[in-house]
């Protein structure tokens, strides 16, 4: 699978609300219990989560699938908290979530974070 990793826009904030969601529902029944997955599908607040914090100057970027849809996506606050890592299950253990933690590491290191 050929990938590339690029900034958050405006348009990726519903794919990744799903993205998001899938993931959760699907990867996260490996290591919690169905009612947990469950509670915590419903918390997530959808697009604004996206949109809210590409405007709090979060760093979120996103790995680009051959089709152009997101596949997966991380987010790095400015205080250098890995806020989320996401990857949809149909991308899973294909190296994007190592891809977008190198990515972030860089671009932390790039703006004086030390630790992330």
């Amino acid at each position: 699978m050929s990938s590339f990793i690029r900034p958050f826009v405006a348009a990726d904030a519903p794919a990744l609300a799903e993205l998001t969601v899938a993931a959760i529902a699907t990867i996260g029944l490996r290591g919690y219990g169905i009612e947990q997955v469950l509670a915590w599908a419903a918390r997530h607040p959808g697009p604004p989560r996206f949109l809210e914090g590409a405007e709090r100057g979060e760093l979120i970027r996103v790995a680009i699938a051959e089709d152009g849809m997101p596949a997966a996506y991380a987010i790095l606050t400015a205080e250098g908290h890995l806020d989320m890592l996401y990857c949809h299950p149909d991308h899973a253990g294909r190296g994007l979530a190592s891809a977008l933690l190198a990515q972030m590491d860089s671009e932390a290191l790039a703006l004086g974070l030390t630790l992330i």
